[in-house]
């Protein structure tokens, strides 16, 4: 279990990493569709009760604006379900004691930050793409048994999904 204080904080770091400065367009659109398609998964695979409880829910409240990509990548990577966008003020002890407050410097962490790697995004999205084709031909495919077996066990094959946790 993390602490609420964690995730934030956890929040925070993948936020800024995923700001435009150190990630590039090409990787956030990457990470963004990869998210969608889990959404639409899961939307796919949930039950019928599950599916009228979360219609009413989205019905219920205003959805909360994600004010950029880095805030959604990193709700996305972190499962942070509140206040979006992230508030970026200083908490705990960073807050200064003394009345003189030091102001933020713009660019004072360029050079800090190395730049980010996303890995298996275009994979896994590539995947899925190819795994959803397959399903598609599977349900409009008419013939004998055997030809649709011969279609499961090649999309058996083609797609593979795995977790790699470090």
């Amino acid at each position: 279990m993390i602490s609420l204080t964690d995730l934030k904080a956890s929040f925070r770091i993948v936020g800024t990493v995923g700001h435009k400065k150190y990630s590039k367009a090409k990787d956030q659109k990457e990470v963004l569709a990869t998210k969608n398609r889990i959404d639409t998964l899961t939307r796919l695979t949930q039950t019928r009760d599950a599916h009228k409880q979360a219609f009413l829910l989205k019905l219920s409240r205003k959805p909360k604006a994600v004010s950029s990509r880095a805030d959604a990548i990193a709700a996305f990577a972190t499962k942070f379900k509140t206040s979006i966008p992230a508030n970026y003020d200083r908490y705990g002890i960073l807050v200064a004691k003394g009345k003189r407050a030091n102001p933020p410097r713009h660019g004072s962490s360029k050079g800090k930050i190395a730049p980010v790697r996303y890995s298996g995004f275009t994979k896994f999205n590539r995947d899925f793409d190819a795994m959803a084709r397959m399903l598609e031909k599977l349900l409009t495919m008419k013939g004998k048994r055997t030809d649709i077996a011969k279609t499961l066990q090649k999309a058996k094959t083609s797609v593979k999904v795995a977790a790699k946790i470090s």
